[in-house]
């Protein structure tokens, strides 16, 4: 069970690198948030089964959506071009959209 729990986390942290090169940040936050789900964050012993670097590309990926800053992480990924193939593709995170046509004066 745990090695099973294990490669399904490393597949969806698989797929939120793909969404990432892709510029879909759309379902890249919906991997996100379901990663830093209370059920998903129970799973303490699945972690243990996770290589070192993908665990810490979890740490870091459930920071993106963090409000703090208005919302700078976002936007420093949204300006980051993983693959230039995809340079001029996007699909917005509606939520993180909304808040760069709105934001915050300091910003």
């Amino acid at each position: 069970m745990l090695l099973t729990s294990s490669k399904m986390l490393t597949v969806f942290l698989a797929e939120f690198q793909e969404c990432r090169r892709l510029r879909n940040f759309q379902s890249l936050m919906a991997i996100v948030v379901a990663l830093d789900s209370t059920p998903v964050r129970s799973l303490e012993l699945t972690r243990n089964y996770i290589e070192p670097n993908l665990l810490s590309q979890l740490d870091e990926l459930v920071k993106l959506p963090n409000p703090e800053g208005n919302h700078k992480r976002y936007r420093q990924a949204l300006n980051q071009v993983i693959d230039p193939e995809y340079r001029n593709n996007c699909i917005p995170w509606i939520g993180g959209s909304f808040i760069l046509m709105y934001p915050r004066s300091g910003s």
